[in-house]
C-alpha cells in the first residue's frame, strides 16, 4: 500500500509540473496577444515590450511571442491582416509623397516599380582599353574583368 501512495504522490507532482509548463506557455491570452498586435501595427517586438509592461509580472520575449503567434493560426491572421495595413498605408504616404513632387520617392517607385520600363540601375564597367558593359553582373564577373585588364596591361 505504501509504494501505491509514492506511485499516487509521484503522478500528482508529475501532472502538476506538467500543469505548470502548459500554463507557463500560454501566460498571454489570445485576446490579449491580439490587443497588443492591433496596438504595435504588428510589431513583434514592440508587442512583447508592451504585454511584458503590464504589472502582474508577466513577460514574454519577443521571440516567444513570435513562436505563438506562429502556433496560432487565428493570431497569425491577426499579424498578417497588420503588416497588410501598415503597407497600405505605407504605399498611400509614398503615392502623396509623389504627387507632392517628392524626387526621392518618385526615383525609389520607379526603380521598383519601373524596371520594365527601363527604370533601373545599371552597373558599368570600362577597362583600360575602353570596353564598356552595361548590364547586370555578379562580383565574380567584375573581379574576372579586372583580373584579364591587369594582364592585358
Amino acid at each position: 500500500m505504501e509504494g501505491a501512495k509514492r506511485i499516487s504522490a509521484f503522478n500528482n507532482a508529475a501532472s502538476a509540473e506538467i500543469e505548470v509548463k502548459t500554463m507557463s506557455r500560454e501566460i498571454f491570452s489570445d485576446e490579449e496577444i491580439e490587443e497588443a498586435l492591433h496596438k504595435t501595427h504588428g510589431l513583434l517586438a514592440s508587442a512583447a515590450r508592451l504585454l511584458s509592461s503590464f504589472d502582474d509580472g508577466r513577460k514574454i520575449t519577443k521571440q516567444g511571442l513570435r513562436k505563438r503567434v506562429k502556433n496560432s493560426e487565428y493570431l497569425t491572421e491577426i499579424l498578417n491582416d497588420e503588416n497588410e495595413t501598415m503597407l497600405d498605408y505605407a504605399e498611400a504616404k509614398l503615392f502623396q509623397n509623389i504627387k507632392d513632387g517628392d524626387k526621392t520617392s518618385l526615383i525609389f517607385y520607379l526603380k521598383c516599380k519601373g524596371k520594365e520600363r527601363g527604370y533601373i540601375e545599371r552597373s558599368e564597367f570600362i577597362g583600360k582599353q575602353n570596353v564598356e558593359f552595361s548590364g547586370k553582373i555578379g562580383v565574380s564577373t567584375i573581379a574576372d574583368l579586372i583580373l584579364e585588364d591587369e594582364q592585358d596591361s
